[in-house]
């Protein structure tokens, strides 16, 4: 065997045992990798539980918010209501009050005219009454 022959024969077994330790090197990572994925499972599962719970909030916070929502119109709604009856029953006691005031007034006058009347007369007749008698003795 010749000299170049000898050195294409050890670059063959040099680069055999190169490709074999590749070999070692790609299987070594594989095994790795299997490893990595198994540790990286948990992580991955605890974030889709987290992503799930994330939805589910999401969806329940957006309910509650159309509840909530709903059930403050119909509040308003109740107290617009109220409101409203409560101004027109207060407007019905304020229009009579308003055209009443002025007859009970007037009947108030009168009714005290009369009594200033009616005491005129008692006052004169009591003293009609003074004059007549005879008069008292006192002892």
């Amino acid at each position: 065997m010749s000299t170049p022959d000898g050195w294409l024969l050890i670059f063959a077994i040099i680069q055999a045992l190169s490709l074999v330790g590749i070999a070692l090197a790609a299987g070594l990572l594989y095994r790795r990798s299997k490893g990595l994925t198994h540790l990286a499972a948990a992580p991955r599962r605890e974030l889709q539980r987290m992503a799930s719970t994330t939805q589910h909030l999401g969806a329940y916070a957006a309910h509650s918010g159309r509840q909530l929502g709903d059930h403050a119109r119909r509040l308003r709604q109740v107290l617009q209501r109220r409101w409203e009856t409560v101004r027109r029953v207060m407007e019905e006691i304020r229009r009579p009050a308003r055209e009443e005031v002025p007859a009970v007034t007037r009947t108030l006058r009168e009714g005290v005219a009369q009594t200033r009347a009616w005491s005129g007369r008692l006052a004169r007749l009591r003293r009609a009454a003074f004059a007549a008698a005879p008069p008292r003795r006192r002892e």
